[in-house]
């Protein structure tokens, strides 16, 4: 079982470099950039110690990718796999909405509702189909480890505080025209964070 999950580890970091490729204009540079990447102690750890922490890592930095490429379809299926990956991810059910209807209110003010409510519709979806799933099997609504993590048991005012944490940071990039305090206050949801 042990094997399985390192070679998945491997596959997942082969198919990143291989989207990342794909996506790049200068395919030298990423590469270097890839390898640099891999040579990263801490990558390492986190590729073969932690199974989900690279692959959500992996995730929501090509979910940044599709965002900024504007592209709803990828977008939605990005969030639909980080929801189901880890709990911190429930936030974008509202955000990735939050931001195609931002860029449309800009772009197309008269359809832009449409759009942020389809990837809505779906996220909220895949999320129900989870929290159905959990409930049914296993008893809880999120995964064990969030209960032992947590302190034992499931705290409301635990989970506010989580939201408040991870979606304020999220809110500055929507309404601000400036990129570096876009990519700073993104910078705070980057995976390995203490």
């Amino acid at each position: 079982m042990v094997l399985f999950f390192k070679l998945f580890s491997v596959l997942n970091v082969t198919v990143l470099a291989l989207v990342l490729l794909h996506l790049s204009d200068n395919k030298i540079l990423t590469s270097i950039l890839l390898a640099a990447f891999l040579c990263v102690p801490a990558t390492i750890v986190h590729l073969f110690g932690g199974l989900e922490t690279f692959l959500f890592g992996s995730l929501l930095g090509l979910l940044f990718i599709a965002l900024e490429r504007n592209n709803a379809k990828i977008s939605t299926i990005l969030a639909v796999a980080l929801i189901l990956t880890r709990p911190e991810a429930w936030v974008l059910i509202a955000l990735v909405p939050m931001y195609f209807l931002a860029i449309d209110l800009k772009l197309k003010p008269h359809f832009a509702q449409n759009r942020s409510y389809r990837v809505c519709a779906i996220l909220v979806t895949a999320f129900a189909l989870y929290v159905i799933f959990h409930w049914s099997y296993f008893g809880y609504i999120v995964p064990n480890t969030f209960y032992s993590k947590s302190g034992g048991s499931f705290d409301i005012s635990k989970l506010l505080d989580f939201w408040v944490i991870y979606t304020l940071p999220l809110m500055v990039p929507l309404f601000t025209s400036s990129r570096k305090s876009a990519l700073f206050c993104l910078s705070f949801l980057c995976p390995g964070r203490a």
